[in-house]
Order: structure tokens, then sequence, then C-alpha cells
């Protein structure tokens, strides 16, 4: 065995990659990471004799975020990393040749994942019944169905191409399957930029949101076209790629406010707010941050638009809530849910009167200026923040 074997294994699997055992042969491997079903971990190991006589591993691991593949090197102590020059730029051009590889395996996994996707798309059902529609009271706009009953959103570049498919479940399909209720298929898509639009082809104003139920509130609520981003760090890719395709449009990121958190140490639930820094309950650094405003006001900067969070009516009872049971509120849907359609109508124009944008035409049509929004009926909204949560 390797002089370093156990140490490579802990360094790859500190960095969050699943991991029984290494492969010493200079393969691309592929293997699943904490807190995802994927498999976007990787690594490429090789070993070598060093000066000192001992074998040693070297090489170079990472996990896929989007299109980085977070790539680093085997770290080797001092005294491990005995080699001569000819092994150092024998190493070196090796990495080199790893990234690449990594690289091109990525693009490889995409295309395969882009073409099952596409297939699984064209034979999808146009019209059918999503429980997980129902459940968040909200209408479908392009989706199409699994014959089990998920709703099926593409996701889409600016070509109309399809890349993957997320897959949405209600919590009780969910549950009684075993599986996500957001899931996103095949493994190996690529969803850096990718989105998916509702309501047509902006002209004057675009919003941009992390989900699609979110996005469906948007859009029923104003009849802006609303993109969905699909999560936080996928909001300025998405932004930006919309925002070079139509220029003439003003673009609003509409974040989830995530200042609801758990601390990466003991788990406990803390509110933002209250402890910008440090876990109230272990006194360590929580290391949480609210993924959704940050998100937001990057993508917005990129674009040189702007960016809005919702506001809830009982703010102290939202984080009251949440500290005690767990259960979070924090985005568009869930404002349209627990306080009405309009609310969500108002806080978004009153954004817009703000920032003082205009539509070339004043004139607005009948659809875009009903309360519900694109001609729609407002949803009644619930009469408890319970009734919200047991969706």
């Amino acid at each position: 065995m390797s002089a370093n074997y156990d140490d490579v294994l802990g360094q790859l699997t500190d960095a969050g990659l699943i991991l029984d055992s290494l492969d010493t042969s200079g393969r691309m491997v592929r293997c699943r990471v904490e807190g995802s079903r994927e498999r976007r971990g990787w690594y490429v190991l090789h070993e070598l004799n060093a000066s000192s006589g001992d074998t040693l591993i070297v090489g170079t691991f990472g996990i896929w975020h989007g299109n980085d593949n977070g790539a680093q090197k085997v770290e080797l102590r001092k005294r491990e990393s005995a080699f001569s020059q000819e092994q150092r730029e024998a190493l070196k051009r090796r990495l080199v040749e790893d990234r690449r590889r990594a690289e091109a395996a990525r693009l490889e996994q995409n295309r395969r994942a882009a073409a099952r996707a596409t297939a699984a798309w064209n034979k999808a059902l146009p019209e059918g019944e999503a429980d997980y529609l129902t459940d968040k009271a909200v209408q479908a706009f392009g989706l199409r169905y699994g014959r089990s009953g998920v709703a099926l959103v593409p996701l889409l570049d600016p070509n109309g191409s399809v890349h993957g498919l997320q897959v949405l479940r209600s919590a009780k399909q969910a549950k009684a399957s075993n599986k996500p209720a957001k899931e996103f298929w095949p493994a190996g898509l690529a969803k850096k930029g990718h989105f998916h639009l509702l309501g047509g082809t902006p002209q004057w104003i675009l919003l941009v949101a992390e989900g699609y139920a979110t996005a469906a509130t948007l859009h029923m609520a104003t009849g802006y076209p609303v993109a969905v981003a699909f999560d936080a760090g996928n909001l300025m890719p998405v932004a930006a790629s919309l925002a070079k395709r139509y220029r003439s449009a003003k673009v609003l990121v509409c974040g989830d406010d995530d200042v609801l958190q758990k601390c990466r140490h003991c788990k406990s639930r803390l509110v933002l707010a209250d402890s910008p820094e440090f876990c109230p309950t272990c006194c360590q650094p929580h290391e949480a941050s609210n993924a959704g405003l940050l998100g937001a006001e990057a993508a917005a900067l990129n674009v040189g638009g702007a960016m809005l969070l919702p506001a809830f009516a009982d703010e102290p009872g939202r984080r009251e809530r949440f500290i005690d049971t767990g259960r979070k509120v924090s985005d568009f849907n869930d404002l349209h849910v627990l306080e009405g359609l309009h609310v969500v109508r108002s806080q978004v124009e009153a954004r817009i009167t703000e920032l003082s944008w205009r539509p070339r035409s004043e004139n607005r049509s009948a659809s875009s200026t009903t309360t519900g929004g694109a001609g729609q009926p407002e949803l009644k909204p619930l009469d408890s923040l319970d009734e919200l949560l047991e969706r």
C-alpha cells in the first residue's frame, strides 16, 4: 500500500467525497458526495516512486458545482514531496491532463444527459394533473407530466434546447416513493445558465426567481414574464443569459429570504438577523448564509437590474414558528398561499414604481391588470400559517 494512502483517503472524504477505498489506476472516477444524491464527486489518482523509496499517491479531486469542477491537488507533507525535477515536471503535466480529462468527461456527461432529457420530454404528457401544483396553488406554464402524476420542468437554453428536467412531486408522493420533492434528471445534466421561461417573450421587464412555484406565483400575480433559475446559485448566470438576449427588458430578481437557517455544527435552528455569525446554542461560527438574498443581490448587480425579497405581515411569527417547529416560510409562493396573490402583486408593483421603471407603452392589457394577473381569478389565501405548512 502507498505510504500516504490513508492520508489521501482522508483528504478526499474531508472534502465531501463518499469513498471506502481509492482507485489509483489514473482513470477518472466519479462518486457521490455528502448532501447530494448525484455523483458530483470525482478524482484521478496515480502512484509515483519518491526519491525516499516510498510509493506515494498524487493526483487531483473535486466536486462539480455547475461548470466548476472544484479541482484540488492532493497535498503531500514535506517529507513525502521529495521528487526529482523530472518527476515534478511529469507530475505537473499529468495534473494538467487530469483537469482536461475531467472537463471532457463533464461535457460528454452533459451531452448524454441532454439527449436523454430531450427524449423523455418528447414522450411526456402535454396535459395532466400534478399534486405538487395543487399543493402550491399554482397553474402549469409550459410543463409536461409523467404518468405517475409528477410535473416536469425543462431546463432550456436561449435557443429552446432541453438540457435536463426537474421532477416535481408533492410531499405525499415524495414520501411514498422515497424520492425528493424536487429532483433533477438525469444525472450529469448541465444546470448553469439554463432556465424555464413563463409568460412569453420579455419586452420591457423580466422577473427571475429560484423555484417553479415561486415563478408561477409571480407570473400569475403580475402577468410579467418570469424565468425559473432553479436555485440561488443559478440566478446570476440565468439573469446574465436572458439580459443579453432581451436587452430592452429590465431585470427584477425576486429572491427567497433564507434568513431562517441551521448551524452547520450542532444543527440548531437560528435566525441570521439575530445571529449573524455565531450559533446561540453551541457558540461556534454557524457558517450559514442567506443564499437567496446573496444570490439575488449578485444577479441584479451583474446585469444592472434590481432585486426584491418577500415581506411577510407577521415576520416575528414566521421566525418564531421556524425556531419552534423547523417549518420554513421564505419565498413569494409562501406569501401567495399565506396572504394572497394580490399581496405578491402589490409588493412587486411597489418595487417597480420605486425604481421608476415603465413600459414603452403605458397601456396595459386587461389581463395583466386583474387582481389575479394573466386573466386568472385571484386564488383564496389560506386561513393560517399552520394550513400553509401542512402543504
